[in-house]
């Protein structure tokens, strides 16, 4: 089972909440991020948590359909960053898997919008 799949379609591609469960303690952690082309210098941490608060970062995603993307090592980094705080360029790659993950979902979203409103 591909442990990274998406929630929801998302309308905001610079957003993704990357979430899991952690190995040793079993409790969820997730993390938020933002990205502003032309804002950001890169994608910057702006919330993070574990137990409660991570169920609640990933119920406020949902609510706003932004895809939940699952990695556990990511998620461990990430949750050490401070919050509004950019990520260091030797996340650059593991992110910009994330990003990718997120734009590739709402591609199909607006693919599906656009056809919806066709029919």
């Amino acid at each position: 089972m591909d442990s990274r799949k998406p929630s929801n379609p998302s309308p905001e591609p610079s957003t993704g909440a990357p979430s899991t469960k952690t190995r040793k303690s079993g409790r969820r952690k997730a993390a938020a991020l933002r990205y502003r082309s032309g804002e950001d210098s890169a994608p910057v941490v702006i919330a993070k948590g574990e137990g409660a608060i991570a169920d609640r970062i990933m119920e406020i995603a949902r609510d706003h359909e932004i895809p939940l993307y699952r990695d556990p090592d990511l998620i461990s980094v990430l949750c050490t960053i401070d919050l509004g705080r950019a990520i260091p360029p030797e996340l650059y790659e593991a992110v910009a898997e994330v990003l990718a993950f997120v734009y590739k979902i709402n591609k199909k979203y607006d693919d599906l919008l656009r056809k919806s409103r066709q029919d």
